[in-house]
């Protein structure tokens, strides 16, 4: 299993990408998994603003068919195809950063 992990922060220079591999990557997809789905009250899209703006996951190989192959997970929600969720761990960012 691997993620390619983009994080979303430059306007006009190119973004760190990271490759996560085995056990971590299956550790973050763990932390990452839809929780509770949001309301309709709570369901903003992420802003398009200068700054950090999430996580823009990509499954590579093996891909967990829980998640779709493409997402991004910003402010503890994760966003993607039909999805619209609190991620299992609403920390997984901070998670990711350390």
């Amino acid at each position: 299993m691997s993620l390619r992990i983009t994080v979303d922060i430059f306007s006009g220079r190119p973004n760190p990408v990271v490759t996560v591999e085995g056990r971590q990557a299956r550790d973050l997809l763990e932390r990452m998994k839809p929780g509770r789905q949001l309301t309709r009250g709570e369901m903003a899209a992420p802003e398009f603003r200068l700054g950090y703006r999430g996580l823009i996951i990509e499954q590579t190989r093996v891909v967990n068919r829980a998640l779709p192959r493409f997402f991004r997970v910003a402010a503890g929600v994760i966003y993607g195809p039909r999805l619209a969720h609190f991620t299992a761990d609403p920390d997984v960012e901070e998670f990711f950063a350390g």
